[in-house]
């Protein structure tokens, strides 16, 4: 029996993602992250409106300037609109029909409602379902222990619900080393206010080592109402501030029930007691 070689394949016919793209994606999501809802809903409105009045005018002054009426039974200019509304629409009482080269204006107008409409339902669904860009907040400043000789973040989830399945991710750059620690793993993170021990590292290894350009990086993620949430921080050594130890921050209220409009909050959030030096202040760094 013989055995009929494999179609060998050529390098050229062998999908590749090493090319560059002519553009950068993704920017549509940012585009409708950035945007309220409401502004959303009122550009598709205003998409609607402009079509109708461009068909309009150009209606309108076929009637008025060439005496070409392409809408059978409309009188003026409110009949047009009224005509052009019902077409785009798709709802076409009968009334009012179109003539001539206004079929194919009707025509074109009626195809672009469908595209709309359905743009704009997906467009306004995507914004509705997708999680706020702020669901999740770091506070202004990353902590380091002296007495675990551990960085410890804070953050706190924004949302009415809470967020399940969570990691949360971090590696510390010091020197020219990343340090990248397994990622911590919570079944769920409450309302309140969180706090975390994460990367584990020396005071005199700290010391040693440290450089201006080093940083500590912070993902947290999660599954909120059924869409994936993700935030991330970035401390650098002048936002990483050195505390004795986490009880200073353990038994604060506010942290329990946040008022996101109280400044007593806003202060034990961001929090930095008299005295505490950053790590760049520590160490000397400019």
């Amino acid at each position: 029996m013989s055995i009929r070689p494999m179609n060998k394949r050529s390098p050229k016919d062998l999908p590749s993602n090493r090319e560059l793209p002519s553009k950068r994606h993704g920017r549509f999501l940012e585009f409708v992250d950035e945007t309220p809802f409401v502004l959303l809903g009122i550009m598709v409105l205003g998409a609607y409106v402009g079509l109708v009045a461009l068909v309009s005018f150009v209606e309108f002054v076929a009637l008025i300037g060439f005496e070409l009426n392409l809408v059978k039974g409309a009188n003026g200019w409110w009949d047009i609109l009224y005509f052009n509304f019902m077409t785009i629409l798709t709802v076409g009482y009968g009334d009012l029909s179109p003539l001539g080269f206004g079929k194919v204006l009707s025509s074109l107008l009626a195809l672009a409602g469908v595209g709309l409409f359905a743009g704009g339902v997906s467009l306004l669904t995507i914004k509705a379902l997708r999680p706020s860009a702020h669901t999740i907040v770091f506070s202004k400043y990353a902590y380091y222990c002296k007495r675990e000789q551990r960085f410890l973040i804070i953050f706190l989830n924004t949302s009415v619900a809470r967020l399940e399945s969570c990691t949360i991710s971090s590696y510390f750059k010091l020197g020219r080393d990343w340090s990248v620690k397994p990622a911590i793993a919570s079944p769920f993170l409450t309302k309140a206010v969180q706090t975390f021990f994460i990367d584990e590292h020396p005071m005199a290894d700290i010391s040693e080592r440290l450089t201006d350009g080093d940083c500590l990086r912070v993902c947290v993620a999660g599954n909120l109402l059924g869409s994936e949430v993700a935030e991330t921080a970035q401390y650098k050594p002048d936002e990483i501030i050195i505390i004795e130890n986490r009880d200073l921050l353990a038994s604060h209220e506010p942290f329990w029930h946040p008022d996101f409009k109280d400044e007593e909050f806003a202060k034990m959030f961001h929090y930095r007691p008299a005295g505490a030096k950053s790590l760049q202040e520590q160490f000397g760094l400019r």
